[in-house]
Parts: C-alpha cells; sequence; structure tokens
C-alpha cells in the first residue's frame, strides 16, 4: 500500500501547505508587522549626532550659533534644547511643561533617559556646552500620524481566497473521485457476486498500476475461480439428481409389478418402499431448489400482495392439517406489498407452515400473525405448539440436513431441507429469518422483509 499511502500523503501534505501560505499571505496583507520604534542604540546614535552637531554650533558660533542651529529644525520633526544647570534652556522658547523635571532627572542620574507620551518621544542627554559647563540636550521627536488602519476585509484578498477555495475544493474532488470511484466499482461488483451473478468481473473497469488495481485484478481471479468451482459443484449435482432419479422411475415401476405379482402379505413391505422412493424423491427436489437459490440470478421485480399470498398459504395448510386434527389460524392484518418473488417467497413460508403443522401437537393451533409496519418492514410469525428445539440448535435448524433429532424427523418424514430453503429465499428478498423457543411451549419462527 506504499503507492496508495504516499499519494494520500502527499495530497493532503500539499494542501494543508498551500492553505498555511495562503492565509500567512492573508494574514501579512491584511495585518502588516508594526514598524517598531528605533531601539536604544538607534537612539544614542541619533541623539549623539544631534549632540555632537549642536557641539559644533556652540563652539563655533556660541550662543548665536545654537540659535541658527536651532533655527534650522523649525520646520524638522525634533525640537532640539540645552538645560543649564539652573534648569533653564540655553535659548528662551515655549515649551512644555515637563521638559525641564526631565532635564533635572537627567542631571541627577547621569544618563540617557527615553520616554514615550502620545506621538512624542522625548530623548534626554548629559552634556557639556561650549564652556565645559555639565548640561542636558534634550531632544522631542515628533512621529508621523499613523496610516488609517486598513480593513479587515479588502477586496483583493477576498478574490485569492475566492480562487484558493475553488481550486482547493476541485484538487479534493479529484483526489477523492479517484480514490472511491474504483473501490464503489469493486463494492458494485462483490454486490452483484453476493447476488448469484458469479460472472461480474471489474479489471478493465479501473485503470492504472494501483495497489486497487491489483485488488480489481485479484478480485478478478478469485471469482473466475469460484464460478468455476460453482459450475462444477452445480453440474455435479445435476449429473447426480438425473442419476438418482432414473433408477428411482425403475423403481416405482417395479414397485408397481411387484403389488401386482404379490399377496396381501407382501403389501406392507412394499408400501414403506414406496413411501422410502417418494422421500428421497423429494429430498433431490428439494436439493436442486436450494442450489438453485444459492447460485442462480433470479428475478426479484414483482409487486407481492401478502396478505392475499398468506391466506391462500394457510388455506392449503390447513386441508394438510385436518388429517392430524390441527388447524392454522391467522390473525386479520391490513393489506402489506413487498417486493420479490412471488413463487420463491410463496415456497419459503409455505415450508415454514408445513414445519410447524408437521411438529405441532395434536388438537393444537398453529398461530400466524402479521405485525404492523414499521421502520419500512413487515413481520410475520409463526407459532406451533410442539415440543420446540433444544436452546442449542436453535440457531442451526436453518442449516442444510440439519436433524434435531434423528428420530423425530423420521417419523416426521422431515428431509432436513425445507428451513434451509426458507432462510436462502428470505435472505434473497432482503429479510431476516430467526427462531426461538415460545412461552409457554412451542417454536416461533420469525420473518421481516422490507417493504416496496
Amino acid at each position: 500500500m506504499d503507492r496508495l499511502y504516499m499519494r494520500i500523503f502527499l495530497s493532503f501534505w500539499l494542501t494543508v501547505t498551500l492553505a498555511g501560505a495562503i492565509m500567512a499571505v492573508l494574514a501579512y496583507v491584511n495585518h502588516p508587522p508594526e514598524r517598531a520604534f528605533p531601539d536604544h542604540n538607534f537612539a544614542d546614535r541619533a541623539v549623539a549626532s544631534y549632540a555632537q552637531d549642536a557641539r559644533v554650533a556652540l563652539q563655533q558660533g556660541g550662543v548665536e550659533g545654537w540659535r541658527r542651529y536651532v533655527q534650522s529644525h523649525r520646520d524638522r520633526s525634533a525640537q532640539l534644547f540645552i538645560f543649564g544647570e539652573d534648569g533653564q534652556p540655553l535659548l528662551p522658547r515655549r515649551m512644555k511643561r515637563d521638559l525641564a523635571p526631565l532635564a533635572r532627572q537627567v542631571f541627577a542620574e547621569k544618563k540617557l533617559i527615553i520616554t514615550h507620551r502620545g506621538r512624542n518621544v522625548y530623548f534626554a542627554q548629559p552634556f557639556v556646552d561650549h564652556l565645559q559647563r555639565p548640561a542636558v540636550f534634550l531632544v522631542k521627536l515628533r512621529l508621523p500620524t499613523p496610516p488609517p488602519r486598513r480593513g479587515y476585509f479588502r477586496p483583493v484578498p477576498l478574490l485569492f481566497l475566492g480562487v484558493f477555495l475553488l481550486v482547493g475544493g476541485l484538487v479534493c474532488w479529484w483526489l477523492a473521485r479517484s480514490l472511491t470511484s474504483p473501490i464503489q466499482t469493486l463494492r458494485n461488483a462483490a454486490q452483484q457476486f453476493a447476488t448469484g451473478n458469479l460472472s461480474v468481473r471489474v479489471g478493465d473497469a479501473i485503470s492504472g498500476r494501483s495497489e486497487i488495481k491489483e485488488l480489481a485484478n485479484d478480485f478478478d481471479a478469485m471469482a473466475a475461480r469460484i464460478e468455476q468451482q460453482v459450475e462444477s459443484q452445480q453440474r455435479l449435482q445435476r449429473d447426480i439428481s438425473h442419476e438418482l432419479r432414473s433408477p428411482l422411475a425403475r423403481l416405482n415401476v417395479a414397485l408397481e409389478l411387484a403389488r401386482q405379482r404379490s399377496g396381501h402379505e407382501a403389501e406392507p413391505a412394499l408400501n414403506r418402499i414406496e413411501r422410502e422412493a417418494e422421500l428421497l424423491n423429494e429430498m433431490i427436489g428439494q436439493l436442486l431448489s436450494l442450489n438453485q437459490l444459492e447460485t442462480a440470478v433470479l428475478s426479484l421485480d414483482e409487486s407481492i400482495d401478502l396478505s392475499s399470498l398468506i391466506s391462500e398459504l394457510v388455506a392449503d395448510a390447513n386441508f394438510e392439517a385436518h388429517s392430524r386434527q390441527v388447524r392454522v389460524e391467522v390473525d386479520a392484518f391490513d393489506a402489506v406489498v413487498v417486493k420479490g418473488s412471488e413463487q420463491l417467497l410463496a415456497g419459503a413460508i409455505e415450508n415454514i407452515l408445513r414445519n410447524a403443522v408437521r411438529y405441532t401437537a395434536e388438537d393444537t393451533v398453529v398461530q400466524v400473525a402479521v405485525s404492523p409496519a414499521e421502520n419500512q418492514r413487515v413481520t410475520l410469525i409463526v407459532r406451533d405448539h410442539g415440543p420446540g428445539v433444544p436452546e442449542a440448535s436453535v440457531e442451526k435448524i436453518f442449516q442444510p440436513f440439519y436433524r434435531v433429532d434423528d428420530a423425530r424427523e423420521r417419523r416426521s418424514g422431515g428431509t432436513g431441507i425445507g428451513l434451509a430453503i426458507a432462510d436462502r429465499a428470505i435472505r434473497r428478498h432482503g429479510g431476516t429469518i430467526t427462531a426461538h423457543n415460545a412461552a409457554g411451549g412451542g417454536l416461533e419462527v420469525v420473518i421481516s422483509l422490507p417493504l416496496v
């Protein structure tokens, strides 16, 4: 799975990387970094430069030279002051009241002081004037008005984000489709295979050289092998059935001849031979029906009126039950329509009813009930009043040829295939069939079918 893993990993990694890069660009465009104010080293250099120029102006022109220097900086953002030890500026001029206290603080601490007040920044540094007297050189800088804050959303970033979402959506859609489309093809093929279409193949429908393509090839090889084995099994069963029914037919002819030529003493033995031959013939027919249910492709598109079907089957079961003083009764229920094969579904329900009639006690009633439709499903319940089934065998009675008790099966005439046929038929209709021992005795079989 290395190639598939790398495709998924790289695709998602590139998507995440692209998304992160775009988010970073959007964050930068909408929130550019604030320009940090110059650090202390830069402030030292700036004040030192101003101080050096002031010292030169004082040395060369005295107070008048300092005046000219200050006049030359009036149109700039910086205001320059020199304070003497008396706390007064070298040139009397209007200024903020808080400048003199700042100068006195520098005299006291003898170090550079930088302070921010609104948009104004003050640099005050110890200084030696032209007369070699201690002084304080003070620079007041007026920061420029910050540009108006740009809106959080701008047309260009929004357009860029829209393009990203569109491209990202298309890429993810293509990736998801390229990964799931062959898997869906495999799933559809597996579902057809499960319904009995053993000729389905998917190798040609999936291109490339990925692991999914290899899985498709393996599926085709498996399907071909199973189809070959099933065909061999079906052919063997058909051949065996044909070979068994031929001697059975000859046996029946010989039986009639023997009955005509023998006396009354041989009649019980001949009748026993006839019953066993009929049972064997019935078993062969049920075996072929079971094989067809498991492998054949059947049409399940008929709309079936379940109430009408059950009424007919109950009437037929009652005709057979009268010989054992048993009745089959069905509770009234609303009309229900299901989809499937009426012949197949009728055979399944008939097997359940015949099984109930066979094992229920004499002078009892086999009860048939249909529950109201819920969750788009209808439930059919058939209950007898017989001996029930040991708990360990309840889940096994739908297996072919499973016998709870061989002696009991022989007395009842069962073949061990009827419930297995019912189970396969119900499951082919998308339904379920279960059994459990009912309270008070007897076996209760529950059939659940999807509605149309």
